[in-house]
């Protein structure tokens, strides 16, 4: 998403752009988003006061608000039905977590949220879930719709569009297609969600998760549209969708982990949480009508990761959207077109790709840590005792000498064998049977069940091999 905002940005400085996709426009994480467009940040502006300082902590609360703006200004200017709206939305404390609710409403009133007051939720009445604090002025679209309305306004201001492209090789004044095509370019920017071309600097500067989302029928007689999150650990999240003609739908989100790392909890057991902890707060909640995974990127602050790869460097980054995507793509729409022509910006040190803060050295060597216990899959033995009690549908890694396969079964029983170790930094892929994906636990590469590349920052399949 963001690589559209910023192409469509420059396009309207009346800059050449050309976009390069790997499927088709929104294939990847951006049809998977639940699509808050926030100034209330994920991370919390506790956490950013204390990592950053409250000063860069107000920079990046107007950031979003900046971006914010760039939605509706944009959606207004092209046109976009993609049900573009401004609305409320609610922190509220969850269950047990007065004293990071008040620590928190502390740190959004020092940061300088405007219009920020502490009120019982529309519809809880009765409950015992508030008071909460209203953050007025946030914003909602539904994200496919606006890709498309975003993909017509780029065409017709002369920009290309060329779908179903992989790029192989990142170049600082070229890159070079799977079928060898080279696009040149005085910039180019990598919005892939984590860098398909940084093997080392950007996957160690954030970390991988699965967040799970539900969709529910809201029963409530009279549904106040708006936005919800709580303070829990991990948290949760709210919207609605307007359905014409039919009852608004709620989008749950939540019980996130580290990609690959299920921690003893199956995806059914993930979305088991989800609908209890929604049945507790939205009593009128009707059926579920779909459920879905996304992955974010975490960012060592909770802020993205965005501009120039290097110093000097005509390669710009996109990455780190730390559960805030969208909003970020669009602060990303207000950033890199100033970097890329050469204007000043005063957010540039905020996002950029390469900061390091002091405060966040002890969340790198956690996250170190972490990743580097999940390089002891290479001496574990196989998930399985052969290939004969993989299930149709299922996938194992086995062990072969000083080898390790991943092998897939599909619903015909026919069985296919590629390599599991992850060609980003050799780690050792994961099932993940609720997706059928194979899943490398260090960075968050994804593969599908044959091994076809998914999700960098892996930038090649999964070798195919023998059994």
């Amino acid at each position: 998403m963001a690589g559209l905002n910023v192409a469509y940005a420059l396009a309207r400085e009346g800059r050449q752009v050309v976009i390069l996709e790997r499927e088709n426009l929104g294939s990847g994480e951006t049809g998977r988003t639940t699509a808050h467009l926030v100034t209330a940040l994920d991370r919390g502006y506790a956490t950013l006061c204390d990592v950053l300082g409250v000063e860069r902590a107000r920079l990046a609360a107007e950031s979003h608000g900046r971006a914010i703006d760039f939605y509706a200004a944009t959606c207004a200017r092209e046109a976009i039905a993609c049900d573009f709206r401004r609305l409320d939305g609610y922190l509220f404390q969850g269950d047990g977590e007065p004293e990071r609710f008040a620590s928190e409403r502390a740190a959004m009133a020092e940061v300088g949220l405007p219009g920020i007051a502490l009120v019982a939720p529309p519809g809880w009445e009765g409950t015992d879930k508030g008071p909460c604090l209203r953050i007025p002025n946030q914003g909602q679209l539904q994200p496919l719709q606006y890709v498309a309305g975003l993909a017509a306004a780029i065409t017709r201001l002369e920009g290309r569009i060329y779908e179903d492209t992989v790029v192989t090789e990142v170049h600082d004044d070229h890159v070079v297609t799977e079928g060898g095509a080279v696009v040149r370019a005085p910039a180019i920017v990598i919005a892939t969600n984590t860098p398909i071309n940084s093997r080392f600097g950007i996957p160690l500067r954030q970390a991988a998760y699965q967040t799970y989302v539900i969709a529910a029928v809201d029963d409530t007689p009279s549904p106040v549209p708006a936005l919800y999150w709580d303070v829990e650990d991990p948290f949760h999240y709210v919207r609605s969708v307007a359905r014409a003609g039919r009852p608004n739908v709620l989008l749950i989100g939540g019980e996130d982990h580290k990609t690959g790392q299920d921690e003893g909890v199956s995806a059914d057991g993930r979305y088991a949480r989800l609908e209890a902890w929604a049945h507790r707060h939205f009593p009128d909640l009707g059926g579920i009508v779909e459920r879905w995974s996304g992955e974010v990127m975490e960012s060592l602050d909770g802020l993205a990761l965005i501009g120039r790869l290097a110093p000097k460097s005509n390669v710009f980054v996109v990455s780190g959207d730390s559960g805030n995507g969208f909003t970020h793509a669009g602060i990303a729409a207000v950033l890199l077109p100033d970097l890329i022509v050469g204007r000043a910006s005063d957010l540039t040190e905020l996002y950029d790709p390469t900061r390091l803060p002091l405060k966040a050295l002890p969340e790198l060597a956690r996250e170190g840590v972490n990743t580097a216990a999940q390089y002891a899959a290479w001496l574990a033995p196989s998930d399985v005792s052969g290939v004969d009690s993989i299930p149709h549908g299922g996938g194992a890694v086995l062990r072969r000498g000083v080898s390790r396969v991943a092998v897939h079964r599909d619903e015909r029983g026919e069985l296919h064998a590629c390599s599991a170790v992850c060609p980003h930094l050799g780690g050792i892929v994961d099932w993940n049977a609720d997706e059928r994906t194979w899943d490398c636990p260090c960075h968050g590469s994804r593969f599908d069940a044959f091994g076809r590349l998914l999700h960098g920052p892996a930038n090649s399949d999964l070798p195919r091999s023998t059994l």
